[in-house]
């Protein structure tokens, strides 16, 4: 028994916005990720869509990587990590 009701909204995810679309016009595959802002678009003609879809998820995974820890160095850089961690003054 399916009820529409228990799919989750995609706007309500806060943020974990997740679409993977699969192209196989002329043989191509396409994925595209985005979360958080962040997009990551991958398209090969030779490779599957579960090769393409696994690759575009390590590459989005590194740059939401990246971009956090770029985020807490300007937090460092301002003084304000430790007030959001809960240190001293």
């Amino acid at each position: 028994m399916t009820d529409d009701s228990d799919t989750p909204d995609p706007s309500a995810t806060d943020g974990e916005e997740t679409d993977e679309d699969e192209s196989t016009e002329n043989n191509r595959t396409r994925v595209k990720l985005q979360s958080h802002g962040l997009e990551v678009e991958v398209e090969s003609q030779d490779a599957s869509f579960d090769e393409v879809a696994e690759f575009a998820s390590d590459q989005h995974q590194k740059i939401r990587r990246d971009a956090l820890i770029g985020e807490y160095q300007q937090l460092e850089e301002r003084n304000l990590h430790s007030a959001l961690l809960g240190g001293d003054r």
